[in-house]
């Protein structure tokens, strides 16, 4: 590699890096999931994609919901909105910062808020308590570490599938976890799960297709950490 060529690979790798605020305590957390149609046929996959900053004693998350409006039985609008939802540790209530319904904040309990988030709600724990979990294969570097189990339900052994999961040590400054379990067992954050599960027939005339689930987080990037922290402000006025 010449030198040029080398400069160049350095600036698009810092650019890259440098896009990511690494000091400060937040991530964005994805999850994507299949639909399926009522025949057990993929139809294809969804994102929904939570951003989550914590500050001192105060946190803060971007949230979506799906709306629609109708009138006589017709879609007029269908559209992904989003909300901010801010609230202190150790309190019963935060505020809902949501343009669409208020222009001002509006005062909710936390557990009300979150008790239908798949961001609070998906738990990746049970997967492998819960379940016959045979390891493939395991992979580690002094930062990290790759694994592949076969996992197979305790109760319906037609249910099966694979995962790999991926933990890192680069977000020890993180408070958010994805499974706290997982996390104290391997001393490590896990950073992303996917689960490739298998094709299975449910019965003689239904059978459904084979289809995978996928959560991981990243940090936020710059912009997205101002985004946030404009929320925590207005939190302490």
């Amino acid at each position: 590699m010449n030198v040029r060529a080398a400069l160049f690979l350095t600036f698009i790798v810092s650019s890259f890096i440098c896009n990511y605020d690494i000091s400060t305590n937040g991530v964005k957390v994805s999850n994507r999931f299949p639909i399926i149609d009522r025949n057990g046929k993929l139809l294809g996959y969804d994102t929904s994609s939570v951003l989550i900053y914590c500050q001192d004693d105060n946190m803060a998350y971007k949230l979506s919901y799906h709306y629609d409006s109708t009138s006589k039985n017709e879609l007029l609008l269908s559209e992904i909105r989003y909300h901010y939802f801010v609230y202190t540790k150790n309190r019963i209530f935060g505020y809902d910062f949501d343009r669409f319904k208020s222009d001002k904040p509006i005062r909710k309990t936390i557990d009300s808020v979150f008790k239908n988030e798949w961001i609070v709600q998906n738990r990746i724990f049970p997967i492998f308590s819960d379940n016959i979990v045979m390891l493939l294969s395991s992979d580690s570097t002094r930062n990290s570490l790759n694994e592949k189990f076969r996992i197979v339900d305790k109760n319906d052994s037609r249910k099966k599938a694979t995962a790999y999961l991926y933990y890192s040590n680069d977000f020890e400054n993180i408070e958010y976890s994805m499974s706290r379990e997982l996390d104290s067992i391997k001393s490590m954050k896990l950073v992303s799960i996917r689960v490739v599960y298998d094709s299975r027939k449910i019965n003689d005339s239904l059978q459904i297709d084979a289809f995978e689930t996928y959560t991981g987080m990243e940090r936020l990037k710059h912009s997205e950490v101002e985004e946030m922290k404009k929320y925590i402000e207005k939190l302490s006025k």
